[in-house]
């Protein structure tokens, strides 16, 4: 085998490889949330409003193979290095000023990426995806964020078939 903890595959006694550090997690806001103004890390005590609380509300877990998400802190752990993809999708069914804007962000080990905005003075429901593309080292961490220029509703949903607003993952190599 690869052998080591930070080990991509293994090679069995067959002959076959096995992928088991290969991470992947969908965590959910599970009720409708309220993002402020600024720059803010999910992760952040003031990050993220569910009825006036401040808090980690990516709580809806559908799947967390090997268990690298936390949903107490919003923090993805990477077990082995490789090749990742995350995703954050942020939906909303508020309106803005013309002049208003948010934008899912990530933060890799403290650091911020963003990749794009949405300028929020449309009626009905809106969503901004943005996916991201890291190398990461084991022992590294993700974490979901956002810019925003206004208040904004977040919609969230406690169905398993629905998908307003979520912090996805996994390794891909």
């Amino acid at each position: 085998g690869a052998g080591g903890s930070n080990a991509g595959i293994n090679i069995n006694e067959n002959c076959i490889v096995t992928k088991p550090n290969h991470p992947a997690f969908m965590a959910k806001l599970y009720t409708t949330g309220v993002i402020q103004n600024g720059i803010r890390n999910f992760s952040n005590s003031d990050g993220l409003l569910v009825n006036g609380n401040q808090g980690h509300y990516l709580t809806r877990v559908d799947f967390n193979q090997g268990s690298h998400y936390n949903s107490s802190t919003t923090r993805f752990t990477a077990p082995v290095d490789g090749f990742y993809i995350f995703e954050i999708v942020m939906s909303t069914n508020s309106s803005g000023p013309a002049s208003g804007y948010w934008s899912p962000e990530i933060y890799v080990n403290g650091s911020r990426y963003s990749g794009g905005w949405q300028r929020q003075n449309e009626s009905g429901y809106l969503k901004v995806r943005q996916s991201f593309y890291f190398e990461l080292s084991a022992n590294d961490y993700v974490e979901p964020g956002y810019e925003s220029a206004q208040t904004v509703t977040l919609s969230g949903q406690n169905d398993a078939y629905k998908f307003y607003t979520y912090f996805t993952g996994y390794l891909v190599a």
